[in-house]
């Protein structure tokens, strides 16, 4: 009778922990995006780029947290996942449709952190997971430069969580050599600080204040 009782509440305890893995907040994996993929890219064929000024365009939140196949709620996007991209290319497109007319268009998929991150209002929070979004854009920006751009000049430019990117890209990826070839920033729907302004002012300043 012991035994029976001890096999009882080893399997009860058992399906406990299965269902409270099944729970599990994750943040996703740390593994790099290849950003050689053309999948990896919002319509990515090269064909028709004779446009004498490039766009790289980052999009805004699209997504909400969702489950994986292992259980795990994840807060970054899966930028393989059919549904996601679903919810994402429509964005793109608007802003593609908008802004391509005499541009280059380039848009990555990157990891963006979910709306539900963005809702907890857990500053912290928000940028711990947007650390994942930031190295795919980092990691896009430059495979853009050093493979796509071909020296011409170009924009950046981004809505929301996308702008946030974008200030970050200004702020720690634009060096003097590229600054000669960027045109403008539009950073749309997010806010920069006075303390930033203070910090990376020099010859950044005209776009810091521009997109303040």
């Amino acid at each position: 009778m012991g035994k029976a009782v001890l096999k009882y509440i080893f399997a009860f305890c058992s399906l406990l922990l299965f269902i409270s893995c099944g729970k599990i907040s994750s943040d996703s994996t740390n593994d790099e995006v290849d950003y050689s993929d053309s999948k990896c890219w919002f319509e990515a064929n090269q064909e028709g780029m004779n446009k004498k000024v490039d766009i790289f365009y980052v999009v805004p939140t699209c997504i909400w947290d969702y489950t994986d196949s292992l259980g795990q709620i994840q807060h970054n996007m899966d930028i393989f996942n059919t549904k996601q991209r679903q919810m994402v290319d429509p964005s793109i497109r608007l802003a593609k449709n908008v802004l391509s007319d005499s541009c280059n268009f380039f848009s990555p998929y990157y990891r963006q952190i979910s709306m539900d991150s963005w809702l907890s209002l857990d500053t912290a929070l928000i940028e711990k997971r947007f650390q994942l979004a930031y190295k795919d854009v980092v990691a896009a920006f430059r495979y853009y430069l050093n493979n796509y751009n071909q020296g011409r000049p170009f924009i950046l430019a981004g809505h929301s969580q996308g702008a946030k990117a974008v200030i970050e890209l200004l702020k720690h990826e634009i060096t003097p050599e590229i600054y000669q070839h960027l045109v403008a920033s539009y950073a749309i729907g997010y806010t920069i600080t006075q303390e930033e302004l203070d910090s990376y002012g020099g010859f950044y300043q005209f776009h810091f204040l521009f997109l303040a």
